[in-house]
């Protein structure tokens, strides 16, 4: 049903599943992609997940052979740029590899989009995680950022500091100004895009209402940056306790 769907309205896409597709040996993924292009001639974006570390082991010539069969799009957990945060999450990635990976991809011609987690360094990193994140995103430029808040989930080693206190989550205002700190420091030609249930929300009468756009595009930096910071102003000079909390929305989202 689910082929029929895509079918029906056009077969245009394609998502390579799975969390990291550009691990398999090259002529492997090149033989999958040019199969998918023969069997649905419609295909015209073929996106698949990345990890930093694994693009870099593929050489410039073989990411461009992938961009040349038909692999356009690829997305890239960058969460944080700032090194001592990215030891604690065990990201097992250096800022330095983010940035080489990303401009190695953006360089091969594909399109990039960098997921970022606002909020992951609770309280104690807020400043420098906006900051080092930034940094990086300057450093490559990727076509989309996508904001992914935290939200520790049960089970996980994140969830389990956050209930020993040994990690203190962000109020809706923290976040909101942690966004600002990173907005600002901005330099990026990119789209910055709110499209997740996580960003920061406020209650109404229905339920919640998203501070940002959470459409998928998101906001063309930087041309809409002084936009985007007057919504930021706004959302702080809102009463925080109108803003849905982390936990609320994590819930609502699940």
């Amino acid at each position: 049903m689910t082929v029929l769907n895509w079918l029906y309205v056009g077969g245009h896409t394609v998502f390579l599943q799975d969390a990291d597709t550009l691990i398999m040996r090259t002529p492997d993924l090149v033989e999958a992609i040019k199969y998918l292009k023969k069997t649905f001639p419609p295909i015209n974006r073929i996106t698949s997940y990345a990890r930093s570390k694994t693009a870099l082991k593929k050489s410039s010539n073989e990411l461009e052979l992938l961009k040349k069969t038909g692999l356009s799009r690829l997305h890239v957990g960058l969460e944080t740029g700032d090194d001592e945060l990215l030891k604690r999450v065990h990201k097992g990635v250096t800022a330095d590899e983010h940035i080489r990976a990303g401009r190695k991809i953006v360089k091969a011609g594909m399109e990039l989009s960098g997921y970022i987690m606002p909020g992951l360094g609770g309280k104690e990193f807020t400043k420098q995680h906006a900051e080092n994140t930034a940094m990086v995103l300057n450093e490559i430029n990727p076509d989309f950022i996508r904001s992914r808040p935290l939200a520790p989930r049960q089970g996980t080693p994140i969830a389990e500091a956050y209930q020993r206190g040994e990690l203190s989550l962000l109020s809706p205002h923290g976040l909101i100004k942690e966004i600002r700190i990173l907005v600002g420091a901005l330099t990026v030609s990119s789209r910055l895009c709110f499209d997740h249930a996580l960003n920061p929300c406020m209650r109404s009468g229905v339920g919640y209402v998203p501070l940002f756009d959470q459409g998928y595009e998101g906001y063309q930096m930087p041309d809409e940056k002084e936009r985007l910071l007057a919504i930021i102003e706004k959302g702080l000079r809102t009463d925080e306790s109108e803003f849905a909390t982390v936990e609320a929305i994590a819930k609502m989202s699940l």
